[in-house]
């Protein structure tokens, strides 16, 4: 199964984490990340994940694909038959509202994340 997901927008408030990334540093790690989707390397949890590690026991998805319509950042992520990724299934064809969200590491200058951010990846969570 494929998740699609629209990230954030640039310049406006993220609806997950309130942080605002400009487009510039999107862009930058959208690009660095490119090759590690293009190579099946970008695995994604379910839940709130509060470190950079990936923990392969939570993997619940790889990342198929990021772009751009407009402001708008979009991801894609195959759903993989792991333990948490059948729970992720599951919630879906039951109707749970699950949204991709991104996951990093930066600095920040009050809400807004300065061009030094590093994406890690993108996990999935229930929308709130």
């Amino acid at each position: 199964m494929l998740l699609k997901s629209k990230l954030l927008t640039a310049g406006v408030p993220s609806l997950f984490t309130g942080k605002v990334y400009s487009r510039a540093v999107l862009e930058a790690n959208v690009e660095r990340l490119s090759s590690d989707i293009s190579a099946e390397r970008v695995l994604g949890e379910l839940g709130e994940v509060s470190d950079n590690t990936i923990h392969f026991s939570n993997v619940s998805h790889k990342m198929t694909g990021l772009w751009w319509e407009g402001d708008d950042l979009w991801g894609e992520a195959l759903v993989l038959s792991t333990p948490m990724g059948k729970v992720l299934l599951e919630l879906v064809e039951r109707g749970v509202s699950v949204r991709l969200v991104l996951r990093g590491f930066g600095y920040c200058d009050g809400d807004v994340v300065l061009g030094n951010y590093v994406l890690v990846s993108v996990d999935a969570a229930v929308d709130s």
